[in-house]
């Protein structure tokens, strides 16, 4: 914290939720951040699966959901 302010008055001035802030300086993951744990690919690597359907969609050639699951086995 800065200076030994609360965590109340920096969220006030930095308008972030108290409670986030909290969690955060508590070494809590956001949501987001544990939810891809949770995940079969990272979001790198959805970028990635996803960058390659739409580069075979400008192709004209169709991805269907077992070519996806192949792929997405191989990322």
């Amino acid at each position: 914290l800065e200076d030994g302010q609360s965590i109340r008055k920096i969220s006030k001035t930095r308008r972030i939720e108290r409670m986030s802030l909290g969690r955060r300086l508590a070494g809590i993951p956001t949501r987001t951040e544990s939810d891809e744990n949770r995940q079969l690919l990272s979001h790198a690597q959805e970028k990635e699966l996803k960058d390659w359907i739409l580069e075979m969609q400008d192709c004209g050639f169709p991805c269907p959901p077992q070519i996806i699951r192949f792929m997405a086995a191989e990322i």
